[in-house]
């Protein structure tokens, strides 16, 4: 969360909440001596969907994944001192916009203030092809905890509506697009924070928090959207003391299993999942579009035959999101 070669906004005030002077690294379990590349392999292992009863006792191979991936690079502070933010990507003449949420299983995010080399720079440079303005968000994570990521994208959403004029946007035209962890994020924020204020005790709202926060569609690219299915995540979205109670553990994954939780049936949604992710069971997809539907809510599912994980940039997929910015345009 710390500029590079992108222009970077902080959406928040002077007090951002959830955040403090405290130490991250006193709320974490770190091998320091850890090999990147092996702990990296390990990390997708014990979020991904095969992960079973696995995840239990996983936190310092997450916790290390932070440090390795943002911590230590200096992409964000040792200390919950972080700032969130929006990196714009605008279209000249262009009045809709899409906020994009990148994924990283709530551990880290792709990191477009680095290098023009990541999965969602990419994708907001083809919805510029398509006359579209983007924003990636770049939101807190482990070891923020629920609902922070939520309440960054929720933020996001009313910052850009706030600055709309400025954005030559229609304040009515917002989109989301998330990817992943990213995925969830949105039907999280349909189903869960949206038209709501959860602030934590003590912070003090200012007139960006008074804008409507609605949006007018919502798109997921192969969406972890139950923790069911990806049991590491526990990890990086609920306090180690929730993770040890079973039945703090059980409401905490219950309360946030979108794939069972429809309360949007206003947004109009787009899903595409592939069939071989080895990462985030399709199945929960296929659960919650199945559930959207029988609640009456608008919903185009692709489920795409042979795609893995993070589809989006591979050639032989392209025209998945082809499929996606020709919904989006019936859709703004």
């Amino acid at each position: 969360m710390k500029e590079g070669t992108y222009s970077v906004t902080p959406i928040w005030g002077d007090v951002i909440p959830g955040n403090s002077s405290r130490s991250k690294l006193d709320d974490m379990t770190i091998d320091y001596d850890a090999d990147p590349q092996k702990n990296q392999l390990k990390f997708a292992l014990y979020i991904g969907k095969y992960t079973g009863k696995w995840y239990f006792d996983r936190k310092k191979n997450i916790d290390t994944t932070t440090w390795l991936n943002a911590i230590k690079p200096g992409l964000v502070e040792e200390t919950y001192t972080d700032v969130p933010a929006i990196v714009p990507f605008l279209c000249e003449g262009a009045d809709r916009a899409v906020i994009i949420i990148p994924g990283g299983g709530f551990a880290f995010t792709g990191d477009v203030t680095a290098k023009d080399q990541e999965e969602s720079d990419k994708l907001a440079k083809r919805l510029n092809d398509r006359g579209i303005s983007a924003f990636i968000l770049d939101y807190r994570f482990n070891p923020y905890k629920f609902p922070f990521p939520l309440l960054d994208l929720q933020r996001a959403i009313r910052y850009v509506r706030y600055h709309a004029q400025e954005y030559g946007l229609n304040p009515n035209k917002i989109g989301l697009l998330g990817g992943s962890a990213g995925g969830y994020m949105v039907a999280g924020f349909l189903n869960l924070p949206a038209g709501t204020n959860q602030f934590p005790l003590g912070y003090v709202p200012d007139e960006v928090d008074a804008v409507d926060d609605s949006v007018c569609n919502g798109g997921m690219f192969y969406p972890a959207l139950s923790l069911k299915w990806n049991m590491g995540c526990l990890y990086t979205t609920a306090p180690l003391e929730v993770i040890r109670d079973r039945k703090l553990r059980r409401e905490f994954i219950e309360r946030t299993d979108l794939s069972n939780r429809i309360v949007d049936t206003k947004t109009p949604q787009f899903i595409a999942h592939g069939n071989k992710d080895m990462l985030v069971d399709h199945k929960g997809s296929r659960l919650y579009v199945k559930n959207l539907e029988a609640a009456g809510g608008d919903i185009r599912y692709i489920e795409v035959e042979g795609a893995n994980h993070i589809f989006t940039n591979h050639p032989e997929y392209a025209w998945v999101f082809d499929e996606y910015l020709t919904w989006l345009d019936e859709h703004f």
